[in-house]
């Protein structure tokens, strides 16, 4: 099971680090159960949306503020949190990431936008993480500071009394960190240089303390704390524990023949037609071998004459096939058009507005993208691949009853061409999921230039859109061009592998022909042609993949743009009744929970 579970949109990297989580305890989750449950805004989900969630399935999860500058010496305090999910800096906003594991001083980063787990150094992690600021009373954390700073100052001579009246707490422990970081990390002369230096740093107001050392401020009597903050989570509770209304997570493939529903039976006359127009096409590598064992040697004119119109009916009958297969592609891509289209039409009706509301306009705009991108998937790529692997099977099969021990070849190939699948696949899902955000992302930083383009221009903010576009631009277009990457690397090397395997057929058949005689000529070349069939079948499948995983990615779009039905209510209970006075208290209102719009009123209403 693959831990890291990827983002499908911009905004979701919180479910999905949910599910990396769970992944990490080897619990089946479904993300359609996260998403029901977590609160998900255009911006994405709060860590305290996210900490509720997980006390809701019986977890124990915590905030924990990271000491950012004990974590600089040692690592090991933080394996008490494994794993805990910590907020990084990205353009323009936040973004989760999954952290398990320490291996040689580095950190293991589980991201729901890359493919693999990888290892930062804590240095690297410190780069981009995201501060979070919380305030405390400064009665509360007086006496704590002095039992901080007292031992360290006592150790050079130096007291408190009388500094503090002119310097607050924040400041001195701040000073006290900068001065332990200098020490610890390159050293003094001697002791009297390194209490010398204390000195100036605590008694010199004009010296500054380096930005990434102010973790503490003083503000309005309060004590202002900027440090890391994760949220650690353990115990997972055992699947019997699991809310009874989670399902398990179906596969998409199968969800999507059965929202097709009626419409499913023509594509199945449309996939019917296909396999058998293949089938027949298959048995055109045996004309070859009737030509030359059994037509040529009889040297007669009425044979080749009868050899002629039964392969001019043949190819009729298959061009009939063809047709016929054309024929039903066009009714059932309109049927699929009208579908798909339609189903997007009605969940924009149905869905509430704060569903809707989560959605960034890019997004939306490549969700009815994607409903017409569905039925390309149906008729072309789901349809070429099944048709591809009927192909290679049954061809096979036929290679066995020619030669049996070439065959097997053939099948190490096969083995080969899958070990090669699975390798590359996770890369261009990953690559093609980026590719797929970022283009919503561009998308709707377009529309709301267009929207907006008259306010622009009268404040004249064209430079301050354009280069946000232009930063866009740049990253859809650097994720493009690796994608394309990974899929000429993938081209190549099934290339490569079908040359060197038809190169070995060949040279086997020849020698075999030629040493033992085994082979007629017409089987040697028939073999040989449905080897080719099998190798470019095979090819066909994995030249795919890239549009294999870019549909993919678009069927987990579709799926995931999907509200959960609200509860019913129950038929028994008052039907009938009366209100005369209404008195509501402490009303909050607002469409993000951890934001209210309205809050804490009081208000009563009478009956006239």
């Amino acid at each position: 099971m693959n831990i890291v579970d990827h983002q499908l949109r911009a905004n979701d990297c919180g479910v999905s680090a949910i599910k990396t989580v769970f992944n990490i305890f080897e619990k089946e989750i479904s993300r359609d159960y996260i998403l029901d449950n977590v609160f998900l805004d255009e911006k994405g989900s709060s860590m305290s949306d996210i900490k509720k969630f997980f006390d809701s399935q019986g977890c124990k999860s915590k905030f924990k503020f990271l000491d950012i500058n004990v974590l600089s010496k040692d690592l090991t305090s933080l394996k008490a949190l494994f794993p805990f999910i910590l907020p990084v800096k990205r353009t323009n906003e936040l973004h989760y990431v999954v952290v398990n594991g320490i291996k040689r001083n580095k950190l293991r980063i589980f991201d729901p936008s890359r493919v693999n787990a990888y290892y930062l150094s804590f240095a690297e992690l410190k780069a981009i993480v995201h501060y979070s600021d919380s305030y405390w009373e400064l009665a509360d954390l007086k006496e704590r500071m002095e039992a901080l700073c007292a031992p360290e100052l006592q150790r050079y001579n130096i007291t408190l009394n009388g500094y503090l009246q002119r310097e607050d707490y924040a400041s001195v422990f701040n000073k006290l960190v900068y001065f332990s970081h200098i020490r610890d990390k390159f050293g003094f002369k001697d002791e009297e240089v390194e209490k010398a230096f204390l000195k100036d740093i605590l008694y010199n107001n004009d010296i500054s303390v380096p930005k990434q050392f102010r973790q503490l401020k003083n503000q309005n009597e309060k004590i202002k704390l900027s440090a890391p903050l994760a949220l650690s989570i353990k115990s997972v509770p055992d699947e019997n524990e699991r809310p009874k209304n989670e399902s398990p997570e179906e596969s998409i493939y199968m969800r999507l023949l059965g929202e097709v529903g009626k419409n499913k039976r023509l594509w199945y006359i449309y996939l019917f037609t296909a396999l058998f127009a293949a089938s027949v096409a298959q048995c055109t590598v045996f004309v070859n071998q009737i030509l030359i064992d059994h037509v040529l040697p009889s040297f007669q004119l009425n044979i080749l004459t009868l050899f002629a119109i039964g392969f001019a009916l043949f190819r009729i009958f298959n061009l009939l096939i063809s047709q016929y297969k054309y024929f039903v592609s066009i009714h059932v891509g309109n049927i699929l058009d009208n579908y798909f289209l339609t189903t997007f039409n009605d969940k924009l009706d149905r869905f509430s507005l704060r569903y809707t509301q989560t959605f960034r306009r890019g997004d939306l705009s490549e969700r009815l993208s994607d409903s017409r991108t569905l039925k390309t998937f149906f008729l072309s790529i789901f349809s070429s691949i099944l048709v591809d692997s009927f192909v290679s099977l049954y061809s096979l099969g036929l290679l066995f009853f020619i030669n049996w021990e070439l065959t097997l070849l053939i099948v190490a190939v096969m083995i080969l061409y899958t070990l090669w699948f699975k390798l590359i696949t996770p890369y261009l899902k990953s690559n093609e999921k980026k590719r797929f955000a970022m283009k919503a992302n561009f998308i709707s930083k377009m529309i709301e230039k267009i929207d907006g383009n008259q306010v622009i221009k009268c404040f004249r903010l064209e430079s301050t859109f354009s280069h946000r576009i232009k930063k866009s631009i740049k990253e859809l277009l650097d994720i493009q061009v690796k994608t394309k990457y990974i899929d000429l690397l993938n081209v190549g090397v099934v290339s490569i592998i079908s040359t060197i395997a038809y190169t070995l057929i060949v040279v086997f058949l020849a020698r075999n022909s030629i040493y033992s005689q085994s082979l007629s000529f017409g089987q040697l070349i028939t073999f040989i042609m449905l080897s080719e069939r099998v190798f470019s079948a095979l090819s066909g499948i994995l030249s795919q993949n890239l549009s294999l995983q870019e549909n993919e990615v678009i069927l987990r779009r579709y799926f995931d743009f999907n509200e959960a039905p609200k509860a019913s209510m129950h038929e028994q209970g008052i039907k009938d009744f009366t209100i005369e006075t209404l008195s509501v208290n402490k009303l909050n209102f607002g469409y993000n929970p951890s934001n209210f719009i309205l809050k804490d009123i009081d208000f009563s209403i009478g009956r006239l």
